[in-house]
């Protein structure tokens, strides 16, 4: 019950925002608006920042879960893995691109922006694991301390992903597969052994310059 009434209060909240463009002004006016006592709101949230870093959240926990549920996963190898997390949260979320449009923060601060934190722990977490997974199979070299940043330069790597998706206008996003793939392929080579040639097709792409 308690997950019926979340899921509510979150579609409620999303439909909100796409209406108005915009997110609710104050918890009461959101209840009123809802139908729900604003009482049973705060069982479940205790702000509406809090409820909308609930849908950022979300999109990475779905996109874990579909990775999880895959028999094959679980072989793939570090690159692999991340590669294969990067083109599901994409597909994901599509399905919540025009919210996205209105509330993803564009600003300089949004690798610590408050509404996107559960993503932020949600993907570095995640990233821990893949992290450890490279060491493994040896896609990621061992240079000490310096791992430790490494989680939170993948959820780097998600915002810039998210903006650009969000900016791409190419049929069926092509241009972001493109670059989940090519900036997939850069950042194990930073974290290999070897990268001038991923560089150099990571740059050529940006610049809108086919590969030799």
């Amino acid at each position: 019950m308690a997950d019926m009434d979340r899921d509510r209060f979150i579609d409620a909240y999303i439909d909100h925002v796409l209406e108005h463009g915009k997110p609710p002004v104050t918890v009461w006016k959101f209840c009123k608006g809802v139908g729900i006592a604003e009482v049973d709101f705060y069982k479940l949230f205790s702000s509406l920042s809090v409820l909308e870093a609930s849908i950022w959240g979300n999109v990475v926990s779905g996109t874990i879960e579909t990775l999880n549920a895959d028999e094959d996963y679980a072989g793939y190898s570090a690159r692999e893995k991340w590669l294969a997390f990067t083109y599901t949260y994409l597909e994901n979320l599509k399905n919540y691109r025009t919210f996205a449009l209105e509330r993803f923060p564009r600003e300089a601060g949004s690798l610590c922006c408050k509404r996107l934190q559960k993503m932020e722990t949600a993907v570095t977490e995640f990233a821990e694991s893949v992290v450890e997974a490279g060491k493994e199979d040896g896609s990621i070299a061992d240079r000490g301390r310096l791992l430790d940043l490494y989680p939170r330069a993948f959820f780097g790597h998600v915002l810039w992903i998210t903006q650009f998706f969000l900016d791409d206008e190419s049929e069926g996003f092509e241009r972001t597969d493109a670059a989940i793939e090519k900036s997939v392929n850069l950042a194990f080579d930073l974290t290999g052994n070897q990268v001038l040639d991923s560089i150099f097709d990571f740059a050529r792409f940006i610049i809108g310059k086919p590969a030799q």
